[in-house]
């Protein structure tokens, strides 16, 4: 059988819009083509120590606009027996937000596509050189020029089309900048998903959550309470529960994520953790195969107006769910729990808590339960 590796190995021949739109790839061109009228939510992100402040000058909530031309196609025949004719398309995108923060424009390369592709993609880095508009960024630079980028990327979808961007800047020498990324539309999915309902039949499997999701939770249960160590050697017993899952997602292979309240008790009383969590889900055949849930906190100060001050245990333990954690000196932390199942795993499932300290940029591991 041939990989889709295997079937890009081709000389690409450059062709025209007709040409392309002739050999089959009509329904793609004229979803890429589209202008987007989009709603667009900036999101903040935790910058990297020395490298900047936060990014000024846009509102948080607001819409993206998008035109796009083609500029170029190439067409990919098949390399072959067994592998389908490809597409790659050059793009001129322009894109502009309504609160003015930021105009621009540049090109994106879509990866090779098929006839027939539920989500071709497209993306490229923009240069901020170009750009126009109200947003204010503040790297670390000193006196050295910055290169400033835009990620961008395109999903067009049958049903809608979603965007993601990323500002960055590389300055010589220092950390990284990276103040501010953003999503169009506003949801609970990645740009590489579509949200669907609970209830609702895949689009790869045609199942639905709702129909798998109380044989999850059996699985899950299987061999409950289950053996669990502590990183110190101490043993204990662990039970594992899902809640009612939301927010459910799915990307073009048929992969689920999904939200889910999760609770982790073990019989010792140190852990009683509840948290909502991500979960994920692989199909294969048209059944289930693999899933698991994780959660990973912001990290957790101590409290006082001292910067000296030690993270206590029982701060941490009120926040997270986690007793008699020691940080000795340090003044953060944070913490983590994943598990895992399969239908063809020995155990089904597995699981860990783990907990580390921050100090600057290091972090050290100060407990972990295991099962």
């Amino acid at each position: 059988m041939s990989s889709e590796w295997d079937c890009d190995v081709t000389q690409p021949a450059p062709v025209d819009e007709a040409q392309a739109r002739a050999l089959g790839f009509d329904a793609e061109i004229d979803r890429m083509l589209a202008p987007l009228d989009l709603p667009f939510q900036w999101r903040p992100r935790k910058l990297y120590p020395d490298s900047g402040s936060p990014a000024l000058g846009y509102t948080p909530t607001t819409r993206l606009l998008v035109t796009v031309v083609a500029t170029g196609f190439q067409h990919l025949p098949p390399a072959m027996a067994g592998c389908e004719a490809r597409l790659i398309a050059k793009l001129a995108v322009a894109l502009q937000t309504a609160d003015g923060a930021l105009s621009i424009s540049g090109e994106l390369t879509s990866r090779p596509f098929p006839r027939g592709a539920s989500a071709p993609m497209a993306s490229g880095l923009l240069n901020l050189r170009d750009a126009h508009g109200s947003l204010e960024l503040a790297p670390s630079s000193g006196s050295e020029p910055i290169d400033g980028q835009l990620g961008t990327a395109i999903y067009f979808w049958p049903d809608g089309s979603r965007v993601s961007l990323a500002v960055s800047m590389s300055p010589s020498g220092g950390p990284a900048y990276q103040p501010l990324d953003g999503a169009a539309p506003i949801d609970a999915c990645g740009v590489y998903q579509r949200p669907f309902a609970i209830d609702a039949p895949g689009p790869v499997h045609g199942t639905s959550l709702q129909a798998v999701f109380p044989e999850l939770r059996d699985w899950l249960k299987l061999g409950q309470p289950l053996p669990a160590l502590w990183l110190g050697g101490e043993s204990t017993s662990v039970r594992v529960q899902l809640g009612e899952p939301f927010d459910l997602c799915a990307d073009e292979y048929g992969t689920w994520t999904y939200q889910v309240p999760l609770s982790v008790s073990s019989d010792d009383g140190r852990a009683h953790i509840q948290h909502a969590a991500k979960g994920r889900l692989t199909f294969r055949d048209g059944t289930w195969y693999e899933g698991g849930v994780d959660f990973t906190s912001d990290v957790i100060e101590a409290v006082g107006d001292s910067p000296d001050a030690a993270l206590d245990s029982a701060t941490f333990a009120e926040l997270s769910g986690l007793e008699g954690v020691d940080f000795g000196t340090r003044s953060k932390g944070s913490w983590w729990v994943g598990v895992g199942f399969g239908k063809v795993w020995e155990p089904p499932a597995y699981g860990y808590v783990g907990v580390q300290s921050h100090f600057g940029n290091y972090v050290n591991e100060v407990e972990r339960l295991d099962w």
